[in-house]
């Protein structure tokens, strides 16, 4: 009902018969200037996508203006974590015109929840896979292959939250650049941490000392 809201509200703000113009750019920074272009008949709302990758490094940050989809558009984050200081943080907010801001990125939060999931992330080639304790809200496995333009493969696994799965599997947005829809995507709840494992054994190792 929310989102019926809103679709309303995007379209009595603009005048009857008007074209919806959107600033289109792209840049490895937080923000970007561009043109503006008129949106086609299908797209009727203007968006921002920001995008933040870390593998461990210097963090690698992209932003996108442009024509979207109402329909895409969610007040949800993506954020998968497939190593230390490894990470994806993906936000997109939807605006009309020069009503846009920059979207929130959804904090990091390093605080390990007892999960773990296996993790890699390589293009184009497959990656070795590795096992990642999972943090804060990430409670589920994400397992994805996707393509980019031109055909190069991305192989990405790691924890994330039961909202990014909700995402990613729905096609609602574009993530890496590239329109999840069709792609080979695999969500499952993460693996629980056994924290008495260790605890029994050397209770074990005590008891036969003992005797």
């Amino acid at each position: 009902m929310q989102g019926v809201l809103r679709l309303v509200l995007f379209s009595l703000l603009l005048p009857p018969g008007s074209l919806l113009e959107c600033e289109t750019c792209s840049a490895t920074s937080s923000n970007c200037t561009g043109s503006w272009e008129i949106c086609e008949n299908n797209l009727d709302s203007c968006a921002i996508s920001l995008m933040v990758l870390s593998q461990g490094e210097k963090p690698y940050t992209t932003v996108e203006k442009g024509c979207y989809s109402f329909s895409n558009c969610s007040a949800g984050w993506i954020l998968v974590t497939f190593g230390r200081e490894k990470f994806i943080r993906q936000s997109v907010g939807c605006c009309q015109e020069q009503d846009c801001t920059l979207p929130q990125l959804p904090p990091i939060n390093t605080t390990a929840n007892g999960k773990r999931c296996p993790a890699c992330y390589a293009a184009p080639h497959a990656c070795p896979t590795a096992i990642v304790n999972c943090t804060g809200f990430e409670n589920y496995c994400l397992g994805l292959t996707m393509h980019q333009h031109g055909g190069k493969a991305i192989s990405l696994k790691g924890c994330t939250t039961e909202l990014t799965c909700e995402e990613l599997q729905a096609g609602e947005k574009a993530f890496l650049g590239v329109d999840v829809r069709g792609e080979k995507i695999d969500c499952r709840p993460a693996s629980q941490t056994s924290s008495l494992s260790g605890s029994f054994l050397l209770c074990l190792l005590l008891m036969m000392v003992l005797l």
